[in-house]
């Protein structure tokens, strides 16, 4: 497979996912900035009337759009609107998600693209969260720093969870249907991952 440069992600739209995709497991705050950045792309270098064409086609693009649409209705009823307000960034996807995969041609380089993105930063932010916990550590001298709560740091160990076990599937994916080369190095982020 030909390797991506920085150029090609920016020219061609891929930033804005690969950016949410890379923070989404670990400093989620980050990818709903991206998706301003895709919004930007959107709307300034795409087709309007392609994208909206390829959704009206898609029957489950229409239902996840209403699906958000309901919850942004249900703000009127809500009492708490704070959580409210935290509960529709939650679910952001659902209404971003169309747009964003009519908008993009799903071949197999942008999907490994994002999937290893996704992967980097489950790595990337398990490593921080655990920097993090040894330092708690230090302070507290209490092991549950390293254990659900402790490790998330203002995640929730659910989606961490979640998370994790998601890149440990893409992983062991790529490794029954390519045999990588380097199953050695796959092995090992599996196992950082389990942990």
């Amino acid at each position: 497979m030909k390797k991506l440069s920085l150029n090609h992600l920016l020219h061609s739209g891929w930033i804005a996912p690969v950016i949410f995709f890379f923070f989404l497991p670990w400093l989620p705050i980050v990818s709903v900035f991206s998706l301003g950045l895709f919004v930007f792309y959107f709307f300034y270098c795409k087709s309007y009337q392609t994208v909206v064409a390829s959704i009206k086609k898609s029957i489950s693009s229409q239902w996840m759009i209403i699906y958000y649409l309901l919850f942004v209705i249900g703000m009127i009823y809500t009492q708490n609107r704070s959580y409210g307000l935290f509960d529709l960034q939650v679910k952001l996807s659902f209404l971003v998600m169309p747009f964003l995969f009519s908008g993009f041609a799903l071949t197999r380089p942008f999907l490994q693209t994002l999937a290893r993105a996704f992967i980097a930063g489950c790595v990337f932010g398990l490593g921080c969260f655990l920097v993090l916990s040894y330092f708690d550590f230090q302070q507290t001298h209490d092991v549950q720093s390293f254990f659900y709560m402790g490790l998330s740091h203002r995640m929730h160990p659910t989606y961490l969870s979640f998370y994790f076990n998601f890149a440990m599937i893409l992983l062991l994916e790529d490794a029954f249907h390519k045999r990588p080369r380097n199953a050695v190095f796959h092995g090992l982020i599996f196992l950082c991952l389990l942990t």
